[in-house]
């Protein structure tokens, strides 16, 4: 192993020294960021050609979900003590 790390250290320590090497893991890094967000839409649409939920879409209607619980956990409240004898 470290024969393996001595090898390809030399290298990669020379060219990072010369600017190289950060602009390429720089370039690395944005083209992973752009194939990732491709590979992101490119999955939404065949899922939603598919005519099938995202996790986004699920995510979506649980939040609006526990909008609507927390509103009607508040209607019932109101419900209840508009019920209540007057004291």
């Amino acid at each position: 192993m470290q024969r393996i790390e001595r090898a390809i250290g030399g290298p990669i320590e020379r060219r990072i020294g010369e600017g190289q090497g950060v602009s390429a893991l720089l370039l690395a890094g944005r083209l992973s960021r752009r194939g990732l967000r491709v590979i992101g839409w490119a999955r939404g649409a065949a899922v939603h050609t598919l005519n099938l939920p995202t996790a986004r879409d699920v995510r979506h209607v649980k939040t609006a979900v526990a909008r609507l619980d927390t509103r009607l956990e508040e209607l019932c409240e109101q419900v209840a003590e508009m019920q209540e004898p007057p004291r």
